[in-house]
């Protein structure tokens, strides 16, 4: 272990973090619009231009409303409430945004699969039924796909296999999305308890 240089922003929680493979990228976080980079190679930090995402959220816990993801070129983040999608270039240091999703979500998170950018929202109408939405970044806007109602409590999303993405909840409730057929299968109870 090594001690790091001090970073030039303030402590913080609920922020978002991407490895470029450069740099690490710290953005935002509960009453953070601000960001740092840091680079291993030469223990040094430099700030983030603000990021457009509004960083507050319905609850204290903010990971569940706010949702990032690299993708090779940009780190991309989505406050779910506020519905409002932007992405960090290292390249420009600059942000551009990506406009609004429209998938009603109480929750959600970002995916990338290698070439196509998702967003995976969850809603829920009662403690019974759940709806599941799903929508990829087109070349200049949301393109919304295949919902998914589930008669199970609140699904959350695993990463993607390389062939499919895969929703499951805390009682082993799971689905995979096929991107090709754009439709969700049922699969196996996944065994946890």
């Amino acid at each position: 272990w090594r001690v790091l240089a001090a970073a030039p922003i303030a402590a913080r929680q609920g922020h978002q973090a991407a490895w470029t493979g450069e740099e690490m990228l710290i953005v935002g976080g509960l009453g953070h619009l601000d960001g740092a980079a840091y680079s291993p190679d030469s223990d040094t930090w430099r700030l983030l231009p603000s990021t457009p995402v509004p960083t507050t959220s319905p609850a204290p816990i903010i990971t569940q409303y706010t949702s990032s993801v690299w993708d090779g070129r940009e780190l991309v983040i989505w406050n779910v409430p506020a519905d409002v999608v932007a992405a960090y270039s290292p390249t420009t240091d600059s942000w551009r945004q990506l406009g609004s999703i429209n998938l009603e979500a109480d929750a959600g998170v970002l995916r990338w699969n290698g070439s196509d950018l998702y967003a995976f929202a969850i809603e829920d109408f009662d403690p019974i039924v759940s709806h599941l939405r799903i929508a990829r970044l087109g070349s200049e806007r949301w393109d919304r796909l295949t919902d998914l109602e589930i008669s199970a409590p609140v699904p959350m999303l695993s990463a993607w296999t390389g062939e499919e993405f895969i929703a499951w909840n805390d009682s082993g409730v799971s689905f995979r999305y096929l991107e090709a057929e754009n439709e969700w299968v049922s699969s196996s109870p996944i065994p946890i308890s």
